[in-house]
């Protein structure tokens, strides 16, 4: 497979524009072809037996910029197709200089407005849910020469996770296919269905299986329903709703007004750095999203009277977000915020921020410091 994929990596197939875009039966183009029959039957030959469909793509009625391997499951109640579904691809870039492992969303479901936007959320939401197994998130497909790059510009967007290859990475595909499958299958077992709004801002992810994959790390044995995780929400932040949060010796109004304080001097803060916000504390584990034209980061904002801060607390949620989504969120923590007013209308100043972006959540300690406790039946 490998010495496959380098023979396609050529200027004698790359850029395909050098095709006609209707003529399939060009030599060169049928060589090409032939080249991508047998790395699909290569790449076959690496998963498990009749499990997944693998074909490759080379265009329909024109010659494509970027061609493809498609790796669909065969499971009957899973979509996994390139137009609706989910599915594993190997793309090529247009230029020829390289290849990319995908897992990919298709984006033909989404037609309409906020075509990218919503393309761009339901990626986010599955990230969020199923992480990326070590695989990259952004994808270069090498499109600015062309005159149309609508195509390539759709991969790049429904791309979940990714790892491109040169020539001399090659090597390292069979094992990433490998690795990649698990993070497939998972999704697969799963059957996630998945929402979102016509502006794309927001989605909603619900699950059809019940399979049980056990418990993950120490903190899938805490209980966590509904009702548990909006208890423990409430005593955190209490900007999410509650009556108590996150601070000691304060009262509940009190510690809103911190979280309040804490949250207008984060926003203020990544303003300055030329982000465009989002509050999205209402209704989701992480208190903004902070966007510009290269990145959407979620930020989570911590606030505290106190001048030495070395400890923040979390839902299961919220380290649950931070770990699956390491390097992609931030950690705001706003210390040394000061009363102006207490009692039952409080008001706070003041507050000294520690932004942390591409915080990783694992060179901190986890501690769990409240359990539900139930009644043996």
């Amino acid at each position: 497979m490998i010495d496959k994929i380098a023979e396609t990596l050529s200027t004698s197939y790359f850029p395909t524009s050098q095709f006609d875009q209707h003529d399939f039966q060009n030599a060169r183009f049928i060589e090409f072809r032939n080249l991508m029959e047998e790395i699909a039957v290569q790449i076959n030959s690496i998963l498990p037996k009749n499990k997944y469909a693998v074909e490759p793509h080379l265009g329909d009625g024109t010659i494509a910029n970027v061609p493809w391997i498609g790796i669909h499951s065969n499971k009957s109640d899973f979509d996994s197709s390139s137009k609706y579904g989910l599915y594993l691809t190997v793309l090529w870039r247009v230029d020829g200089n390289g290849v990319y492992l995908s897992f990919q969303t298709g984006t033909d479901g989404l037609k309409g407005k906020k075509q990218k936007e919503r393309t761009l959320t339901f990626v986010d939401i599955l990230r969020t849910e199923y992480g990326t197994y070590g695989f990259e998130k952004n994808m270069d497909l090498k499109w600015q020469s062309l005159k149309s790059p609508r195509r390539p510009k759709n991969y790049e967007n429904a791309n979940i996770a990714c790892r491109l290859y040169l020539k001399d990475d090659l090597s390292k595909i069979p094992k990433d296919i490998q690795i990649i499958e698990k993070l497939y299958n998972a999704v697969i077992d799963k059957n996630p269905s998945i929402l979102v709004s016509e502006d794309g801002w927001s989605g909603e992810i619900t699950e059809k299986s019940t399979t049980d994959q056990g418990n993950q790390d120490e903190l899938s044995n805490i209980p966590n329903s509904k009702k548990d995780e909006q208890e423990i929400e409430e005593l955190i932040n209490p900007n999410k709703g509650g009556s108590s949060g996150q601070g000691s010796n304060l009262s509940g109004s009190e510690r809103k007004a911190v979280e309040s304080r804490a949250m207008e001097v984060t926003r203020q803060h990544l303003i300055s750095l030329g982000y465009k916000m989002k509050d999205t504390s209402k209704n989701n584990s992480f208190d903004y999203l902070a966007f510009n034209q290269k990145e959407k980061i979620k930020v989570e904002v911590k606030g505290t009277t106190s001048s030495n801060v070395d400890s923040v607390r979390m839902t299961h949620n919220e380290i649950k977000l931070h770990q699956k989504e390491k390097g992609f969120t931030a950690l705001a923590i706003v210390s040394s915020i000061q009363f102006l007013e207490r009692g039952e209308n409080p008001k706070c100043t003041g507050g000294v921020i520690e932004y942390l972006p591409g915080w990783d959540i694992n060179e901190w300690k986890i501690k769990p410091i409240s359990y539900q406790v139930y009644r043996a039946l």
